[in-house]
């Protein structure tokens, strides 16, 4: 699990201890797992200090952040070359300065410079998420389109990053597979991501639990 802080701007600067609880989620094997809590410390300065480790525009003023990043961005057919309707998404590796200068809610990438960062691409008109949001299986849960969406990016973003991890090692040490291979394991994730959530929906409304 990951959590972002957002630190507004004109923040007081100083240590502070930041604690973080889950609750009430669901197990893999069904059921609600135990509340669990961590305690950490969060630091809030005016400006990270000086450092030639950085890379970019922001180059010896900023240090690249630790860990991973990944972004998610919904597009359709016309912005994208070579998509069908049957196109699940694809992963880019895009420099972060790039995509925080063209997407305002990655703006805060923009520290990490020339640095790559996997962007999860998913097709908006994907035939089988418009079936599925369509069904009326909404009513369900809270939140709507947008949060079933969010649900659905979580998931099949995670199957796409994952197999283009896989299709990377192939490549290395078989060649690239065809696109036909990876267009039929790209539908196969998504469809099974769809295929259980209206089983969750309904899990999730009985219990008063949402993800």
């Amino acid at each position: 699990m990951r959590v972002a802080i957002a630190v507004p701007v004109g923040a007081d600067e100083g240590v502070f201890d930041l604690e973080a609880e889950l609750s009430a989620w669901l197990c893999s094997a069904g059921g609600i797992g135990p509340t669990m809590s961590w305690m950490t410390r969060l630091e809030v300065v005016e400006e990270l200090p000086r450092t030639s480790n950085g890379s970019g525009a922001n180059r010896g003023r900023h240090g690249s952040g630790k860990g991973g990043q990944i972004a998610v961005l919904w597009t359709s057919l016309d912005e994208e070359e070579g998509w069908t309707k049957p196109t699940v998404g694809e992963v880019e590796m895009v420099e972060a300065a790039l995509l925080a200068s063209q997407r305002d809610e990655y703006a805060d990438l923009a520290i990490l410079g020339a640095k790559a960062i996997p962007v999860i691409k998913l097709n908006k008109a994907y035939p089988y998420l418009k079936k599925y949001l369509e069904k009326g299986v909404l009513s369900l849960t809270d939140g709507g389109p947008e949060a079933a969406k969010g649900r659905y990016a979580v998931g099949v973003g995670v199957a796409l990053t994952l197999l283009d991890e896989g299709i990377r090692k192939r490549q290395d040490a078989e060649g690239s597979p065809n696109e036909s291979w990876i267009l039929a394991s790209q539908q196969a994730l998504a469809r099974g991501v769809l295929s259980m959530r209206p089983s969750f929906d309904e899990l999730a409304r009985e219990t008063g639990v949402e993800d």
